[in-house]
């Protein structure tokens, strides 16, 4: 998908059309595939919604400068404050076939396109993870500004995260609290160590 080329210059901030347009898309591709390929009885999903449930996350998209994009804190947040749950917006592939198809069917529909999305953009958002502990794991993407949140460094000269997410067990919650206070206009930074699996790439 020639990433390298995509990210050299500055990508778009999308509004929320756009991401409305790119959820809908994801439920046609997957009421598709579903034609293509019906599930046995007792099969799993090859892809589905984390939730039903929606949650209006207290954050917006900005231009983080060397970082990209980013999201910042739409209003003051306190400390202890859920800012990120994973919703109706956050979808999961159980399999590497279907997500490899998903990131096609994007590239075909927004390839004319220079100002949309490309299947770079989810194939760098997207983390694996594993629903439950010990359970398999599946791949995740956020189909909405939550997305571009970045990654904060616990290192000399750089910004550390404000948010983190509750463990049970071992597994992250799919749920992201401030760990301090948070000003308006204040990059959200999370730790993607905390929940996503590097090595679990290999086995999708």
């Amino acid at each position: 998908f020639s990433s390298n080329d995509v990210f050299s210059s500055m990508r778009p901030i999308y509004d929320s059309k756009q991401w409305m347009d790119l959820q809908k898309f994801y439920h046609e591709f997957a009421a598709q595939d579903l034609l293509d390929k019906p599930l046995k009885e007792t099969g799993t999903p090859r892809t589905f919604q984390h939730s039903e449930e929606s949650f209006e996350a207290p954050m917006i998209s900005f231009q983080a400068g060397d970082k990209g994009r980013g999201v910042k804190a739409s209003r003051d947040i306190e400390m202890g404050e859920l800012v990120y749950e994973a919703t109706n917006n956050t979808v999961v592939f159980s399999d590497g076939h279907t997500w490899r198809k998903f990131l096609f069917a994007i590239h075909e529909k927004y390839r004319d396109d220079v100002d949309s999305f490309t299947p770079c953009e989810p194939l760098m958002w997207a983390w694996v993870q594993a629903l439950e502990e010990e359970g398999p794991l599946h791949i995740f993407v956020d189909l909405d500004h939550s997305s571009l949140m970045n990654t904060g460094k616990y290192e000399e000269g750089q910004e550390p995260p404000n948010v983190s997410c509750v463990k049970e067990g071992g597994n992250c919650v799919m749920a992201l609290y401030a760990t301090a206070d948070i000003k308006e206009g204040e990059e959200i930074l999370c730790n993607y160590n905390e929940f996503a699996r590097k090595d679990g790439w290999d086995d999708m």
